[in-house]
């Protein structure tokens, strides 16, 4: 991700980094939720994505039906009725159908992914109006923002404006990630040494917010 300079197409790429560092793995770590909820969180991105390359790969239809089959169980009434839906769609290989099924799946996704997250508590090392902040401007970036779109393109923007994102995006995913992966050792009564991690990443996002402000003057 950091090789091959200002690539500007890499700050689209980078959203699915940022949703599985600092969502799917605050979700799925988490110690303020049930296993219930997280293996139905999983169940659903699972599925979500061998329903999306089920259409054209048959080895993949067959994982979603047997995913279906096996975690049917935790998934509510609407939902199950929606994946029955795909299940029905992928064996008859409707295109139109299975396009518009895609949509519904993602929003649920996001959907299920968003309420979850809310229940769980951003670590203090990180700012939540920030983390807010940060998946905003992403969300109007797919979206078309002409404002955003400009600045991201122009041809006067600051130099490494672009690699600066890429690199605050990967330290704090991967941060937020090593945090709740140690909880969730420590709970299994597995200790990991993190030694003076979390006081460079400090340190370092500091000096990263100088340099910032000042090329962006």
């Amino acid at each position: 991700m950091m090789n091959g300079g200002e690539n500007l197409f890499k700050e689209f790429a980078i959203r699915t980094i940022a949703e599985m560092g600092l969502k799917d793995s605050q979700i799925i770590y988490s110690s303020d939720l049930s296993d219930e909820e997280k293996n139905r969180f999983k169940t659903i991105i699972m599925l979500g994505d061998y329903a999306f390359l089920g259409f054209r790969h048959p080895g993949r239809t067959t994982e979603y039906k047997r995913l279906f089959g096996e975690q049917k169980h935790l998934l509510s009434e609407n939902q199950s009725k929606l994946f029955e839906a795909m299940d029905k769609c992928l064996t008859v290989k409707d295109y139109e159908e299975h396009k518009k099924l895609i949509k519904k799946i993602r929003k649920l996704v996001d959907s299920e992914r968003n309420d979850l997250c809310k229940k769980t508590k951003t670590p203090k090392i990180f700012r939540t109006e920030n983390i807010e902040a940060f998946f905003s401007a992403f969300s109007h970036l797919i979206h078309g923002n002409i404002i955003l779109l400009t600045d991201l393109f122009g041809t006067k923007r600051p130099k490494n404006r672009n690699r600066l994102r890429i690199t605050w995006t990967l330290m704090i995913t991967g941060v937020n990630t090593l945090i709740h992966v140690k909880g969730f050792l420590e709970r299994k009564g597995v200790k990991l040494e993190v030694g003076d991690l979390f006081e460079r990443f400090d340190e370092a996002s500091k000096e990263l917010a100088k340099y910032w402000e000042s090329i962006e003057k």
